[in-house]
């Protein structure tokens, strides 16, 4: 099976953070596809500062990168497009959270802008660390333009906090409320760099295992989930692979026939 493209979300797919590293099965599916000509792209909620502790390895293998929850593409190592928050959602998002007591992380689309707003908490904090091997420092939102902001509020008051907004996407996740510019999303961005790079529905794979990578998968004719991912998730996939560290992203390559399967032959 011939493919142009592969667009991966990173946390859980690719990336895992028991071992702070991608699994040694997922390095060689990806050499292979970077071998074979496909076009690699990483997909993620994460921003520019905690990209930063990914290896250098896996992050020049990548033709392109849609972080910030798609808020930001960039293709060759070249900012392509970023779509930044309306302040007054902003304003709106950050009151909200401090008048709650709600956990709130804003970010700029630069590798030192990551920050707190209105308080730190420690559990959240050692999350972080967990999972991006780095950790927000405390800052008030200063103004400036922003491309991503993550919260941590109780998940029953997600209706009330849509209604904060009017020109942002709020994205309800397992545990957390992201925000992004309202036409920003996964699946809009790999929509850009699929006809950038020219590639159709047909040429292209998904592979995800979190609801915001659903809009990925209306986007290319087969798409993945990850074995841990949720029900909805895998509903909407046209392939269930096994978990992250069972070596789900290379096992569902060598299935679908798109890769050989090498490590068997070492």
């Amino acid at each position: 099976m011939n493919k142009k493209a592969i667009f991966f979300d990173i946390d859980g797919t690719v990336f895992e953070h028991d071992i702070q590293d991608l699994p040694k099965s997922t390095y060689i599916a990806l050499k292979i596809l970077k071998e074979k000509g496909v076009k690699l792209c990483a997909c993620t909620s994460r921003v520019s500062a905690e990209l930063s502790n990914l290896s250098g390895e896996f992050i020049r293998m990548c033709d392109g990168f849609i972080h910030s929850a798609g808020a930001v593409i960039e293709i060759d190592g070249l900012k392509y497009k970023t779509s930044f928050l309306d302040k007054d959602d902003v304003r709106a998002i950050l009151k909200y959270c401090k008048e709650n007591k709600i956990v709130a992380r804003w970010a700029a689309d630069d590798c030192d802008s990551c920050h707190f707003d209105s308080f730190m908490d420690d559990k959240i904090t050692d999350i972080w660390r967990y999972l991006y091997n780095m950790e927000p420092t405390y800052k008030p939102w200063d103004g400036r333009m922003i491309v991503h902001i993550d919260t941590f509020p109780p998940m029953y008051k997600a209706d009330e906090i849509r209604k904060l907004v009017n020109n942002t996407n709020v994205v309800v996740l397992k545990e957390t409320i992201e925000f992004i510019e309202k036409d920003a999303s996964k699946g809009n961005a790999i929509k850009e760099v699929m006809k950038h790079w020219s590639v159709d529905f047909s040429d292209a794979i998904a592979v995800g295992d979190g609801k915001n990578d659903i809009e990925m998968f209306r986007n290319v004719e087969l798409s993945i989930a990850m074995g841990q991912s949720q029900d909805e998730v895998k509903n909407a996939a046209s392939y269930v692979t096994d978990r992250i560290e069972e070596d789900g992203f290379y096992l569902a390559l060598v299935k679908l026939g798109i890769i050989d399967d090498v490590l068997s032959m070492l």
